[in-house]
């Protein structure tokens, strides 16, 4: 039973993950830590592990259809790398509750930024290149840290950073933020591996549900309009970060 349960996490986080370009964490690491109680590092590291095959399935087709940016996302993602690494390394002295706090402030932060009318306004338009790359670098650092922490995929922070600052549509922000996630996530979840702190059982059945979801979640977001995708993203954030902060107290 708990595979299937397991599976069905996977297939959420999947499908959450490519549709938002989240990556999944914000599905995997509070399912794992609240239904499964499986320890906050461990969901971590095994939620990291996870993020890397979703990000891999949802590129493909959103590289295919040409509408993520393939060049800022590669740009961005070397930050992201790095800071990734260095919040893997950071993670294993945090105390657990603090982790859970930093998790729901983070979701809410995000949350705050999609409400905003105005900014809505100015990026949803036809989109040439994006703006600020500099400013976008070292805010993917801090997103990639906060990846190798919290091992959500760092889309929480570069897709509000894509659309506020550097002026990227919302599509193509989640599109490009799908395919950085993996290669984020890739260098954390080795830190994660070498300290023994990924459940290789759970990772293998969240991995299986993941690789359906990704695909119905990078479908989907075809047919789906802009303002219905921005609603059902800051809602999921804000039940999330209610639960983990809760878990934290």
């Amino acid at each position: 039973m708990e595979l299937a349960y397991l599976v069905i996490t996977g297939l959420l986080a999947g499908f959450v993950g490519s549709l938002f370009g989240l990556g999944g964490g914000i599905i995997i690491v509070p399912a794992l830590t609240l239904i499964f109680n499986v320890p906050v590092t461990i969901a971590v590291g095994t939620s990291l592990v996870s993020i890397v095959a979703v990000s891999t399935v949802a590129a493909i087709d959103y590289l295919k259809s040409g509408r993520a940016d393939l060049e800022l996302g590669i740009t961005l993602a070397a930050a992201a790398s790095l800071g990734a690494v260095t919040g893997g390394l950071l993670a294993e002295h945090i105390p657990a509750r603090i982790i859970y706090v930093f998790f729901s402030i983070i979701l809410l932060i995000a949350a705050v930024n999609m409400t905003q009318p105005k900014r809505i306004m100015l990026i949803d338009r036809k989109y040439d290149s994006a703006s600020h790359t500099a400013v976008g670098w070292g805010m993917s650092l801090v997103a990639g840290n906060i990846s190798g922490i919290l091992g959500v995929g760092g889309g929480i922070i570069q897709i509000p950073m894509m659309r506020a600052v550097m002026k990227v549509p919302f599509k193509i922000a989640t599109a490009t933020s799908s395919y950085m996630i993996g290669i984020t996530a890739a260098p954390a979840a080795v830190i994660y591996m070498l300290r023994g702190d990924i459940d290789t059982f759970k990772s293998a059945a969240i991995i299986l549900g993941t690789f359906a979801g990704s695909r119905m979640g990078a479908a989907l977001s075809y047919r789906i309009t802009s303002l219905l995708l921005r609603l059902l993203f800051v809602l999921i954030m804000i039940f999330t970060a209610y639960k983990m902060l809760v878990k934290g107290l």
